[in-house]
């Protein structure tokens, strides 16, 4: 794999690590250690690839890849799960759509991470999420996902 997304890094604050074979870019908890983060882990062939990390806050980053007919926008994020009070949760839906409004228009874009949500195989979804979901029922941060 030349580029993981990972969610639940748990580091303290923002950065980029260097290694020979590899490069991480973080977005972690600016206030301790150990609470959310979300980033990814890019090959040494990728890297080489890469035009942009942007970290957002300790649950949503983008990096930004050259490809060879479009540019690829990869968003990653970490959902507050379902019993997190509305008001949060609408704030980070709200987070991330001015993240997505400001990405580049001729990019190709890729949303990664963990959803906290369950989309299910009802019939009002199929033209998003087709018929093979793993869910029967759909959770209630479908509107917000969808």
């Amino acid at each position: 794999m030349d580029a993981v997304a990972l969610q639940e890094i748990r580091w303290k604050g923002k950065g980029v690590i260097r290694k020979p074979k590899f490069t991480m870019y973080y977005s972690g908890n600016e206030d301790r250690q150990g609470n959310r983060g979300v980033g990814f882990i890019v090959s040494k062939k990728v890297t080489k690839s890469v035009l942009g990390f942007l970290p957002i806050c300790e649950r949503i980053c983008t990096l930004r890849i050259k490809g060879k007919l479009h540019n690829i926008t990869f968003v990653n994020v970490y959902v507050l799960s379902e019993d997190t009070e509305d008001e949060i949760v609408n704030e980070f839906y709200k987070t991330l759509e001015l993240v997505c409004d400001e990405l580049p228009k001729h990019d190709a874009v890729i949303m990664l991470g963990d959803f906290n949500t369950k989309l299910g195989k009802e019939q009002i979804y199929r033209n998003i999420i087709g018929r093979h979901s793993l869910h029967e029922t759909t959770s209630n941060n479908r509107f917000r996902l969808v």
